[in-house]
């Protein structure tokens, strides 16, 4: 039988650094440095001006979905480490509470 492995504490470290790219594309999302389109009033009137506007736009809502995903990602791999830990060790604790038992009756 093939047996597959989890490593919690690895997971809860890519939980956290996925988490922080998430982060880090939010702040950059943040910061609005996406100058893609000409400022202000410039180029108005102009069909690649306007296309750059819209580039900009869809280009800055693109990083927010990302970064929430991201983030989104970060928790729940850690989530999942959390919750395969806490299986893991209420396993092992019905297991002992097992072998005790038969092992009191195998005396008794």
């Amino acid at each position: 039988m093939d047996r597959t492995g989890v490593d919690p504490p690895a997971l809860r470290t890519l939980g956290g650094q996925v988490g922080a790219v998430g982060g880090t594309v939010g702040n950059a999302h943040g910061a609005g440095n996406h100058h893609l389109a000409p400022p202000g009033g410039h180029g108005t009137g102009s069909a690649t001006a306007a296309a750059a506007r819209t580039a900009e736009s869809r280009w800055y809502t693109a990083l927010a979905v990302l970064a929430t995903r991201l983030t989104g990602a970060g928790t729940g791999l850690t989530a999942a480490a959390n919750s395969y830990a806490a299986t893991d060790q209420a396993a092992a604790a019905h297991a002992r509470v097992i072998r005790q038992r038969l092992s009191s009756d195998a005396d008794g």
